[in-house]
């Protein structure tokens, strides 16, 4: 399945944005308003459903990787996200964030937006571990909220770093994690980020296949993960791997594998018994592997036109200003 924007939809909302706009202008009511058009989810999925069936898919087909966690941003902050992949996952704690206007209440008090309620507090000073490796300082609430979007209670956390002025949201599924578990664990989402760096730097992605739309994504997709399976026999991963360390990245792997190849090309043509005629060979080999291309930013030697006035015209050019000025 592949996300696509619905166009007549897109087209439809646009004018109908500009016609509400209009209609406010004159002082008509909302309700007096047509109705924009409902979407068609049956055609063209949101980002939302088409993670969810993904989701499915992956728990169908590793049954025995347990998942504690699914961390997402704002874009799936939504309630129906959050109890659907919690219930797909089998109760997986799901952390997303909801905006700073977003309405909640708590007990008999009446509603206010997510960054009214947490003004009427001081915030705790506190460190927060970032990825299980350095600290660093932030201020932190919490309240277990009952969100009016959501229909339901959620654990709700305003968080920002050293040095932010304004609060993030948090909002988890789960209510009976402690609230600096739950801002921990959501420094993992940018592990996400890290992947994609990688593999575009130094697995191909993006850059080894061109092709547009779901066929082109699936196979930039699979030749990264290829080459991200490949250096896992390097033999220094693999010792790491299985010792249960940190493993080394694609592009420092890659970078390893570069400087071996390297010394056991130098190694060969020292160890040969003509070193000269070895290093000829290797020259030559090198200068037909590595063409020599022309830069697309130097012009020497191109055809850029004469870039200048011609003669025979200077006339005419003559003539047309004369008309002008009369």
């Amino acid at each position: 399945m592949e996300y696509k924007v619905e166009p007549l939809l897109s087209t439809i909302q646009e004018k109908s944005a500009l016609k509400g706009k209009a209609l406010r202008k004159q002082g008509i009511q909302k309700k007096e308003r047509p109705n924009r058009p409902e979407p068609d989810h049956v055609r063209y999925p949101t980002m939302q459903s088409l993670t969810l069936v993904m989701l499915q898919e992956f728990v169908d087909s590793f049954p025995n990787i347990t998942i504690k966690a699914i961390l997402a941003d704002a874009l799936y902050g939504t309630g129906d996200f959050m109890d659907k992949a919690a219930e797909i996952t089998g109760g997986a704690q799901v952390v997303s964030q909801l905006r700073s206007n977003q309405k909640v209440s708590n007990r008999n008090h009446s509603e206010a937006t997510l960054k009214a309620y947490f003004s009427r507090q001081k915030g705790a000073e506190t460190q927060l571990i970032i990825r299980g490796g350095k600290e660093e300082q932030v201020t932190m609430l919490a309240a277990r909220l009952y969100v009016k979007a959501h229909g339901k209670r959620r654990f709700v956390i305003a968080l920002k770093y050293e040095g932010e002025e304004d609060y993030r949201y948090l909002v988890a599924s789960d209510m009976s994690w402690r609230h600096t578990d739950i801002a921990r664990i959501y420094t993992l989402r940018w592990l996400v980020e890290v992947f994609i760096q990688d593999w575009k730097a130094h697995c191909g992605w993006n850059r080894l296949s061109k092709q547009q739309g779901a066929d082109g994504s699936q196979r930039g997709v699979i030749l990264s993960l290829l080459c991200e399976h490949m250096l896992l026999l390097h033999p220094e991963q693999f010792v790491l791997l299985k010792n249960k360390q940190a493993g080394m990245p694609a592009g420092c792997l890659i970078e390893r594998l570069n400087a071996e190849a390297l010394l056991a090309t130098v190694k060969s043509v020292v160890e040969s018994e003509d070193p000269d005629t070895e290093l000829k060979a290797l020259a030559l080999a090198l200068e037909h592997t590595l063409p020599k291309r022309e830069s697309s930013r130097h012009m020497a030697g191109r055809d850029l036109g004469e870039q200048k006035a011609t003669d025979s015209l200077k006339a005419h050019a003559r003539k047309f200003k004369l008309l002008d000025a009369a």
